[in-house]
């Protein structure tokens, strides 16, 4: 190939492959002239500027015990052959690395034979099929929470509702430790559901540099006394649409492994900066420790659901794994480099929001003198809701499931609707959707212990299980906002 061919389209089209895909491309025209692209240089070691791209030049590349079988892939591939992928050692490079070629025969206008071929670094399509497994692996556990997250948290809800007003009446240390240990329930539950990438969201715009802000000023008063936290933010502020609640928790995480990582003290750094993923324009939250560090075994698990170091008891294997959840639930990424006795550093990716953050604006509370259509499949459950709604000065109509509501509020004049989600007989949805075509103002408040979607509904989402307080607050809420 002349040098004056080195602004071919197709020399282009590698030129942008190579770019998107961070492929080496190389191509053997008919006369077994070579031209290889940037990338493939880099991934066999050789300085572009000192060697003329041959295919004995590619084969000497390989280790030693590599280079037969390359050579008779080549032979084979020249006679017209397709054969799978071939994984080889490269020992040209610096350090030696792993590469995976493949190579596909290419007939010309003139019916001659090219070979075209490409080189990707087998460390990067290993992380891309551990990604793949880890998705795999989420989604099983997203099916398996899904099954019992909505029973688990009803179940807790009536547990933690009634220690509530228990906690009230008759203060004990014997209720006190019901309350702390339904809400330990309640916490594993939620992060179990967010690592399944399961949990409901509350997305808003907001600068990722202020929330973390206000996480370090929170956490700071967490640490232990021979830890400091450095934080550096970007020049410029960057608005992300995150769950903010999410975001601290996930921050709070790392902080805590990264803690860990050093019991006999030191320094964490924390810093955002911005970057772009692929083409994507975003930002990174970036941890980093000088701690005890990872081999590669570690690094390889530290992703995976309920696996820990931390002896049996004092972890479950769910910070980490819930932290890539929220990535993933935020349309980021989450990357890990840690080295023994080196330390670890932890990049939390999300993608840029065009939005400007917006503060909210809480409502004013409204009186409570108002009737509620109260509908949920657990007895044990409408109940609970029922006494504390009337304790509170509400009226309660109760149903328990979507057939028995739709001829309730044909009978009855109400408010509210408060209705669960996941029921027999179509759920919340079905009882919203019939009712709404009567009475298009009717305020809605959801319960649910499980709603992936949560984000798509129509009205406002109460998350089981929750105390007494939290439903009364979300319902003067509804009720604050004019129809």
């Amino acid at each position: 190939m002349a040098e004056t061919d080195k602004d071919l389209p197709w020399q282009l089209i590698h030129a942008e492959v190579e770019r998107v895909a961070r492929l080496g491309t190389w191509v053997v025209d008919a006369e077994g002239a070579c031209w290889w692209s940037r990338r493939t240089f880099d991934l066999l070691g050789y300085d572009p500027s000192e060697v003329t791209p041959t295919l004995d030049l590619l084969q000497a590349a390989f280790a030693e015990e590599d280079r037969n079988t390359v050579g008779s892939y080549l032979e084979a591939t020249s006679r017209g052959q397709q054969s799978d992928p071939l994984r080889c050692r490269v020992v040209r490079s610096n350090p030696p690395r792993e590469v995976i070629a493949e190579v596909v025969p290419v007939e010309g206008t003139r019916g001659e034979r090219w070979l075209i071929g490409t080189l990707r670094d087998a460390r990067a399509v290993d992380r891309a099929q551990e990604r793949a497994r880890l998705a795999e692996t989420l989604q099983a556990l997203g099916r398996l929470a899904a099954g019992v997250a909505h029973d688990f948290n009803n179940l807790l809800t009536v547990v933690l509702g009634h220690a509530r007003v228990l906690q009230s009446e008759r203060p004990s240390s014997d209720i006190d430790a019901i309350v702390e240990a339904s809400e330990s329930g309640a916490q594993l539950t939620r992060r179990l559901l967010e690592f399944a990438r399961e949990s409901p969201v509350k997305k808003r715009y907001v600068e990722l540099e202020t929330v973390v802000a206000e996480s370090i000023g929170i956490v700071s008063s967490l640490v232990l006394d021979n830890i400091t936290l450095a934080f550096e933010p970007a020049n410029e502020r960057t608005t992300v649409y995150v769950d903010a609640a999410d975001l601290h928790r996930a921050l709070l995480s790392l902080v805590v492994n990264a803690q860990e990582a050093m019991p006999d003290g030191g320094e964490i750094l924390i810093h955002t900066s911005p970057r772009h993923y692929g083409e994507v324009e975003g930002v990174e939250l970036v941890v980093t420790d000088k701690g005890t560090g990872m081999d590669l075994r570690t690094q390889h698990l530290a992703m995976e659901p309920f696996f820990t170091t931390k002896d049996l008891g004092q972890g479950n294997g769910l910070g980490l794994p819930g932290v890539f959840g929220f990535a993933q639930q935020m349309g980021g990424e989450l990357e890990l480099t840690s080295e023994p006795a080196v330390g670890t550093t932890v990049r939390l990716w999300l993608p840029r929001a065009m939005q400007s953050a917006v503060p909210s604006v809480a409502p004013i509370p409204a009186p409570s003198s108002r009737t509620v259509l109260v509908v949920d499949d657990e007895l044990l459950l409408r109940r609970l809701v029922q006494r504390v709604l009337e304790h509170a000065g509400y009226s309660v109509i109760v149903a328990a499931g979507p057939d028995e509501a739709i001829e309730l509020a044909g009978q009855h004049s109400f408010d509210a609707l408060l209705t669960d989600l996941t029921m027999p007989g179509g759920g919340g949805r079905r009882v919203v959707r019939v009712l709404r075509e009567k009475r298009p103002g009717l305020r809605i408040l959801y319960m649910t212990g499980y709603a992936p979607d949560a984000a798509e509904l129509d009205g406002p989402v109460l998350l089981k299980p929750f105390p007494p307080q939290q439903l009364l607050e979300s319902l003067e809420r509804l009720f604050s906002i004019s129809r």
